[in-house]
Formats: structure tokens, sequence, C-alpha cells
């Protein structure tokens, strides 16, 4: 049977979409540290 869907298309949205959601949380982290760190030392 001929692979007529392209899979390695979805694995490449897949892929993406996993990415994407490491640096969104990766991101958020980042903040609260430095959020907490101004808190902590007001300047």
């Amino acid at each position: 049977m001929p692979g007529e869907t392209p899979l390695p298309v979805t694995g490449l949205i897949i892929m993406g979409w996993i990415i994407m959601h490491f640096l969104l949380i990766f991101a958020v982290q980042l903040a609260a540290l430095v959020c907490n760190n101004i808190r902590r030392n007001p300047q």
C-alpha cells in the first residue's frame, strides 16, 4: 500500500506543537523568576 497520507508533515506539526509548548512553559517560568527577583530586591 503506497502511503498517500503525508505522515512526515503530521509528525512535523506535532513536533512543532510540542516545541512551542516547551518554549511557552520556559517563558512563563522565566517571567515568574524575574518577577520574584524584582519583588525580593526593590530598587
